[in-house]
């Protein structure tokens, strides 16, 4: 009962001491045994825990590993950095004034400069491999265009041959079919005799083939015969010009088609850039606001010229100018919101069913109901809680 009572008395003085010693055995175990070396803070607290005669975490100012660790940090007694697996720590070596030693100033100085360089290294490529893209893309864009007004390029009068297939021994509905094809080249409605000699000429095959374009021209021509035009030389123009716009109008749905098969084969092409507007991202720069906010979590509100985002910090509500190459995804746990920010589905929503922190893979669904899908750490993003499915 008297010790207890000491400790009501001042219990702020206890706590105090009890830190101290837990703070000095803790950093005592992490540089006799490790050194320099960089490991995991719960390898190193398990080992201490191992001596039954420590002081328990409970006793002291700290409610958990992780707050002491970050303590460690701030007061610039160790290197910390928090990851998937946990939180790292490595050891400070101090001189015997309290400050740091000649060897550990001189690598936070080559950090630096070689942080500012590898920046300003990676900013030059990325512009040089910007313009040298879009010098290819408006090549690429001329070239297609001339081939354009090439293949558009048809001629009114242009003369459009039949060919015909058809068996040795037709059947009888082959025969009347050619029979009626043969009247209609007869009359000089197509202006152009060489469409019954090539229909004599062509080659015989088992069935009658058709193309589409050519049902088309039949189409005109029976439009034009209902109209009552004199067939002749005017009637022959009148058929090769409808025809002929026939032909245009085709040629532009392919040409639409085709580019809609390709932006489809596309979607699933991975881009340099991934960071979109409402997902959750960690800044890993030392070099910002002077290494304040590292491993800072915020969430993107805007994106500038695809490799530049402002980032909402999550606590402060403070916003920041970051690149790209200075941030990284966050994972969520299984059962939370992802978006898919490159690869195969990019911009798809999908929730997370599992995921591997050692070989950085998650398994996810996604909101069409298809199948689980595999995909890396790097390929996804948690999505801002605001924004996610639940949330709309």
């Amino acid at each position: 009962m008297r010790q207890m009572a000491l400790v009501a008395e001042n219990p702020n003085k206890f706590v105090d001491s009890f830190s101290k010693d837990f703070e000095d055995l803790f950093l005592e175990l992490l540089a006799r045994r490790y050194g320099e070396k960089r490991i995991l803070a719960n390898t190193v607290y398990q080992e201490y825990i191992a001596d039954r005669d420590h002081v328990h975490m409970n006793a002291t100012m700290w409610d958990s590993l992780s707050s002491f660790v970050k303590y460690l940090g701030r007061k610039g007694k160790c290197r910390v950095e928090e990851s998937e697996r946990g939180w790292y720590i490595q050891w400070i070596r101090l001189e015997a004034d309290g400050g740091v030693s000649e060897k550990e100033a001189d690598i936070r100085r080559k950090r630096a400069r070689r942080s500012d360089e590898d920046r300003m290294s990676k900013i030059l490529k990325r512009r040089m491999e910007e313009s040298r893209i879009a010098s290819n893309k408006v090549a690429n864009h001329d070239d297609a265009q001339e081939k354009k007004r090439q293949k558009i390029s048809v001629d009114s009068n242009m003369k459009v041959s039949v060919k015909l297939a058809i068996s040795a021994g037709g059947d009888e509905s082959t025969v009347k079919r050619k029979k009626r094809w043969d009247n209609l080249f007869s009359t000089g409605a197509f202006g152009a005799s060489e469409f019954a000699e090539e229909a004599e000429a062509a080659p015989k095959s088992k069935e009658l083939k058709i193309s589409s374009s050519m049902r088309e021209i039949r189409k005109d021509t029976e439009a034009v015969q209902k109209s009552s035009v004199p067939f002749g030389d005017s009637g022959a123009s009148a058929v090769a010009g409808a025809s002929g716009n026939k032909v245009v109008s085709m040629m532009k749905k392919d040409s639409h088609a085709s580019k809609s098969d390709s932006n489809r084969r596309i979607s699933g092409k991975r881009e340099k850039h991934w960071i979109s507007k409402n997902i959750v991202v960690r800044i890993v720069s030392e070099t910002i606001e002077s290494g304040s906010l590292f491993r800072k979590k915020g969430v993107v509100v805007d994106v500038k010229d695809l490799f530049e985002a402002t980032v909402q910090l999550r606590k402060t509500d403070a916003k920041v100018r970051v690149l790209q190459k200075d941030l990284e995804t966050v994972i969520p746990k299984a059962g939370e919101d992802v978006l898919i920010v490159n690869g195969r589905g990019r911009g798809c929503v999908a929730t997370v069913t599992s995921r591997d922190k050692a070989k950085c893979i998650a398994m996810l669904r996604l909101e069409t109901g298809e199948d689980e899908v595999r995909k890396r750490f790097d390929d996804i993003c948690m999505l801002d809680c605001r924004h996610a499915r639940r949330g709309a």
